[in-house]
C-alpha cells in the first residue's frame, strides 16, 4: 500500500481539503469543498489542476 500524505486542511485554488474520502486505482481521492459552498470527490494528481468545482 502507497503512504498517504495527508492534505486536509489544504487550500488549491479555491477548492479547500475536508478529509480523505478513498483510495482507487492506487490514488487517494478527497473530500473537498469549493468556495463556493459545492462539494466534490477528486484525486490528488487532479487537485492541482482543477480550478474550481466546476
Amino acid at each position: 500500500m502507497i503512504r498517504r500524505i495527508d492534505i486536509t486542511g489544504k487550500k488549491f485554488n479555491m477548492l479547500t481539503v475536508v478529509k480523505y474520502s478513498h483510495t482507487k486505482n492506487n490514488k487517494a481521492h478527497w473530500h473537498l469543498k469549493c468556495d463556493c459552498g459545492n462539494d466534490k470527490i477528486l484525486d490528488s494528481g487532479a487537485l492541482k489542476m482543477q480550478q474550481s468545482c466546476g
